[in-house]
C-alpha cells in the first residue's frame, strides 16, 4: 500500500505480543483466535507476502510430511499479476508460527483438512477477508502504541 511504512525489529516484537486470546463462541464451541492472528502477522513478516497471498494459503501449502515447509510457494493464482509463481524461504520464526497455527487447527477442528484455509474465518468455510485482516493488524498496531501510516503492507 502506497505510503505505508515498514516495521522495525522492535516494533515487530511489540506487535507480536499484542495478540490476545479473546474467546469467541463459534457455533457451539468457544474458539480463541489469538494464535491465528499472531501467526498471520509473524508469517507475513517472515516471508514478506502480500496479504492476499497469505490469505489464499491452505494447510497443504505450509504443512507437509508432518512439519512446516522451509520454502513457501505462492502459486500463479495467488500472486499479483497472476503471471508467475514465487518461492520464498521461510525463516525459523515463520516455521514456528506455522507449527503453532497447525496445533491450533488440531485443537479447534480435531483434524487437519489439507484444503482448509490456513487463516479460517469464524465460519471455517473460507479464509478471513482482507478487510478483517486489516482490522486485526490495525488493532495490534494501536495496542502496541505504534504511530504512522501502518497497514497490512507494513509486514513486507
Amino acid at each position: 500500500m502506497k505510503g505505508t511504512r515498514p516495521l522495525t525489529t522492535d516494533e515487530i516484537i511489540a506487535v507480536s505480543n499484542q495478540f490476545d486470546g479473546t474467546m469467541v463462541i463459534c457455533g457451539e464451541k468457544p474458539a480463541c483466535y489469538g494464535v491465528r492472528n499472531r501467526s498471520l502477522f509473524l508469517l507475513g513478516v517472515s516471508v514478506g507476502g502480500r496479504i492476499s497471498e497469505l490469505l489464499a494459503l491452505r494447510i497443504k501449502d505450509v504443512w507437509q510430511n508432518e512439519q512446516a515447509v522451509s520454502d513457501l510457494l505462492f502459486e500463479k493464482g495467488m500472486v499479483k499479476g497472476k503471471e508467475t509463481a514465487r518461492m520464498i524461504p521461510v525463516n525459523a520464526d515463520g516455521r514456528q508460527a506455522i507449527t503453532e497455527l497447525i496445533q491450533w487447527h488440531k485443537e479447534q477442528f480435531g483434524n487437519l483438512s489439507p484444503r482448509r484455509p490456513l487463516f479460517p474465518s469464524r465460519k471455517h468455510l473460507r479464509a478471513i477477508s482482507r478487510v478483517q485482516a486489516h482490522r486485526i493488524l490495525e488493532k495490534a498496531f494501536q495496542t502496541a502504541g505504534l504511530n504512522g501510516k501502518l497497514a497490512t503492507h507494513s509486514m513486507r
